[in-house]
């Protein structure tokens, strides 16, 4: 029976703070308020996280996107309230990354213009990878990412470009030479910012 009381009193006080928590963050319509919050309340460990509406398709992803009208949602011992989006670009390519020290720009140049020659005459992008990309990845290939992952001149340097264009890029101060091979059309996405509380403390 006293076992059973305070089983009882934690489901309230569980219940209680969770209801607590949800009132606090519909409040919430800033980044800005929802960082005070965080600083505020540290036991509540609040965090804000973004989730891409265009790489990310979990379940939970899904669940806290669609909970955006509703204000907030509890969710796996956590609580999630959207509080803003941002537009960014989702982009596709592969590379080829000329690491090579003790090269001049002006040897790096012609083994790209090496590259270059020999796709235009036929040779695959994924061979000329596998004969001279440097990092290591063998395919290269990257996939949709967002624009964000990478500084903004690669990113801008890549959205200058069309679905299948070859092109070189250069970033001197981070010793990055390129050869690109751009795969996909640019795709505008959403970024949301969540602020993520754990409720189930």
């Amino acid at each position: 029976m006293k076992t059973t009381l305070l089983i009882t009193i934690a489901l309230f006080n569980l219940t209680s703070f969770a209801q607590d928590a949800d009132k606090k963050i519909r409040k919430i319509e800033t980044l800005e308020q929802a960082n005070t919050f965080i600083k505020e309340n540290p036991k509540l460990k609040g965090e804000i996280i973004e989730i891409n509406a265009g790489t990310d398709s979990s379940d939970l992803a899904k669940k806290i996107i669609a909970s955006k009208a509703e204000g907030s949602v509890a969710l796996g011992g956590n609580t999630y309230r959207v509080i803003d989006y941002r537009k960014s670009s989702l982009l596709k390519l592969s590379y080829i990354n000329l690491l090579v020290e003790n090269l001049s720009l002006h040897q790096i140049d012609s083994i790209r213009k090496v590259i270059i020659a020999k796709y235009n005459s036929g040779i695959t992008f994924s061979a000329l990878v596998k004969q001279y990309n440097t990092d290591g990845n063998p395919n290269s290939e990257l996939g949709w990412f967002s624009e964000d992952m990478f500084v903004p001149e690669f990113a801008t340097a890549i959205k200058e470009h069309r679905k299948d264009e070859l092109f070189t890029i250069d970033l001197p101060c981070k010793t990055w030479y390129y050869v690109i091979l751009k795969t996909g059309d640019d795709r505008v996405v959403k970024v949301y910012s969540v602020l993520k509380i754990e409720s189930g403390k």
